[in-house]
């Protein structure tokens, strides 16, 4: 019988990490994150990152794991995450996975191939979507035509006679050695956006922009992550004065709202996740987490 693992998941700004915290104390959970920026030390305003105080009665992993301006992508997060699981249940307890990322989440269940070792660097997006599109179109419906880092891994791939479609589809094929259960904090969609909102009021009051200003002048290789991240990207902008306070916490709402769209449109799309509304939500996955757990 295979060992189970729990993924909470949600959009951004639903409350996961509190959820999170409440069905680890009561299961005696270790909790890995699942975000693509929360596993960066420094980065914590502008990532609602769960504090210190809040960690030190619940192992927390996958959280301050790397500096802002080291490498992360999807197989070093599977074989890290991977690697956690198996110690957590070692340890005759249960992990629970929680975030957001997609990517990430995909990969700890189906984990990628390594990338290859030789990453072609790309002139022109366009061109080199367009070559994708023509060598392996079901690949370049997947992948942004903004998107440089995975464009050059495909480019990348294609060059070496490979096809990242039939990887992609091989990946999926295999069957993970976890038993996953999946769990999904919803809330109407007004009250959703209202709770961003605030979250990023909050965020700018707490400090957003003097963090900012002082991991790109610690870790200046991190700027292009900064210039990619919201929140981060905009308070970039504000303290360079291409944008004013106001404006810049407004654009970065939007912005958040918009990344929350499109992370429910993902996780819709997986039949598999059981959707609680926040209100209660933590009671009703007490009991989908029971029926879950080994005899």
């Amino acid at each position: 019988m295979k060992s189970p693992v729990f993924v909470l998941t949600g959009p951004t700004g639903v409350g996961k990490t509190l959820v999170a915290l409440e069905l680890a104390e009561h299961f005696s959970f270790e909790i890995i994150g699942a975000d693509s920026l929360q596993i960066f030390r420094h980065l914590d305003v502008g990532t609602a990152k769960p504090s210190v105080e809040l960690r030190k009665n619940i192992p927390h992993h996958l959280i301050d794991a790397l500096d802002p301006d080291e490498e992360a992508n999807a197989f070093w997060y599977a074989r890290e995450a991977q690697a956690l699981v198996r110690e957590i249940h070692a340890r005759k307890k249960f992990p629970l996975v929680v975030g957001g990322a997609g990517f990430y989440l995909r990969a700890l269940e189906h984990p990628p191939v390594a990338p290859p070792h030789h990453t072609i660097e790309i002139e022109s997006l366009a061109e080199a979507h367009a070559r994708i599109q023509l060598e392996d179109p079901e690949s370049a419906a997947r992948i942004h035509p903004n998107d440089r880092y995975r464009i050059s891994r495909a480019i990348s791939l294609l060059t070496a006679g490979q096809k990242p479609s039939e990887i992609w589809k091989e990946t999926l094929e295999q069957e993970s050695p976890f038993d996953f259960v999946w769990l999904g904090i919803q809330m109407d969609r007004p009250l959703l956006y209202e709770a961003i909102n605030t979250r990023l009021d909050e965020m700018f009051a707490s400090g957003l922009l003097d963090e900012t200003d002082r991991v790109r002048r610690t870790y200046p290789k991190a700027l292009p992550r900064l210039q990619k991240a919201i929140g981060y990207r905009q308070a970039l902008g504000i303290l360079t004065n291409e944008i004013p306070l106001a404006r810049g916490i407004e654009v970065a709402k939007q912005a958040s709202r918009n990344y929350a769209k499109r992370q429910l449109t993902w996780l819709r799309r997986d039949p598999r996740i059981q959707w609680v509304p926040r209100g209660g939500a933590v009671t009703k996955m007490i009991e989908s987490i029971q029926r879950a757990l080994p005899a």
